[in-house]
């Protein structure tokens, strides 16, 4: 990450710093610690979340865009971009609308593709099953375990994927 991008953070945790408990947040946030707990951004639109190499978030995920160097250990959302890096790890689900995987990364659970037409209006957003149908979301945080998310269908069957 660039000087630049790292000065328009709004939430910086810290190299060494834990913290137990879910986390809400406007705008960005860079995480470069340990997270024991959802990080969710109150305000999607806009946001972005970066899990530095060596960071370890153990809990879901959502913002508008992720971008991941670290480890997830649960359910991630993404309602417009995600980007998984070679050291980028994902234990669990992924949601996305829009996905960047670099060789190397690896995702351990179902990917799902969010509707984004129905992102641009504004309402709830849908997955996408590889059948093609929509199937409701759940509703909250994204789950912490790494398990199958409600919903059904996804675009690439369950089990361990590298790119």
């Amino acid at each position: 990450m660039s000087k630049d991008n790292r000065q328009n953070m709004d939430t910086l945790i810290g190299a060494g710093a834990r913290i137990e408990g879910d986390i809400n947040f406007e705008g960005s946030m860079y995480v470069h610690g340990l997270v024991i707990g959802n990080v969710v951004a109150a305000k999607s639109e806009g946001s972005q979340l970066v899990v530095a190499e060596g960071a370890h978030i153990k809990g879901g995920v959502r913002a508008a865009t992720i971008v991941l160097h670290g480890t997830v250990e649960g359910n991630v959302e993404a309602l417009e971009t995600v980007e998984i890096a070679a050291s980028g790890r994902v234990q669990g689900d992924l949601n996305y609308a829009l996905l960047q995987v670099q060789p190397g990364a690896e995702v351990s659970g179902q990917l799902k593709r969010l509707d984004p037409e129905v992102l641009r209006k504004g309402g709830d957003s849908k997955l996408v099953g590889a059948d093609g149908k929509q199937q409701p979301r759940s509703q909250g945080a994204p789950s912490a375990a790494g398990g199958r998310a409600e919903g059904g269908a996804s675009d690439a069957g369950a089990g361990d994927k590298k790119a």
